[in-house]
């Protein structure tokens, strides 16, 4: 079976092994819970006793040849490092995100060649990029994330072109949506501003 393994655990370490130095994190706590064919991670960021953030991610682990959902049990038998879930009094909740019903800003993008990771699609980083890329720049540099919520739709290929649009749902909160040219929905993602 050809499997398609998340790279978030790379990410996050290189994320830590940057934020230690340059002195921006002292402690990176993490936990990983199996639930049926998703694996459900937490990490939180400090720097001493300061939080400095927390995610909350859903992973689920496909078969390259079927291109179905894997149970993780089957996937990565009795890893003791991923333990069945059970939700926290602190569980960070996974928010609905509106549809779009009328954009204000949109882009074109088209999928190059340095956009795809060794699977051949576009890497999963280029869809935040495309997401907020429609923004001005007087936007982005008065406005800081407060939170993001995404939602990994649809893979996008080599040569694929797809529109990148934006609509304010109000003044702190502008929703994404990454749609290719058959009006499928590849990505989805709401953040919040301050």
């Amino acid at each position: 079976m050809n499997i398609i393994k998340s790279k978030i655990f790379r990410f996050l370490v290189l994320f830590y092994i940057v934020g230690v130095v340059l002195g921006i994190i002292s402690n990176f706590i993490g936990d990983i819970y199996v639930l049926d064919d998703s694996v459900i991670s937490y990490f939180e960021l400090f720097k001493g006793d300061k939080l400095l953030g927390r995610m909350h991610s859903m992973w689920s682990i496909v078969d390259i040849e079927s291109r179905s959902i894997v149970p993780v049990p089957s996937a990565i038998p009795e890893n003791p490092k991923m333990v069945p879930f059970q939700k926290r009094e602190d569980d960070l909740s996974f928010a609905k995100i509106a549809p779009i019903t009328n954009p204000s800003l949109e882009k074109e993008f088209e999928v190059r060649y340095n956009d795809l990771d060794v699977n051949g699609h576009a890497n999963n980083g280029n869809y935040i990029v495309w997401a907020f890329e429609p923004l001005s720049f007087e936007f982005k540099n008065t406005h800081r994330i407060k939170t993001i919520d995404m939602i990994y739709k649809k893979e996008a290929k080599f040569g694929e072109k797809f529109v990148s649009q934006i609509e304010f749902k109000d003044e702190n909160t502008t929703i994404h949506r990454l749609q290719n040219s058959e009006g499928e929905d590849l990505f989805l993602l709401e953040c919040s501003w301050v």
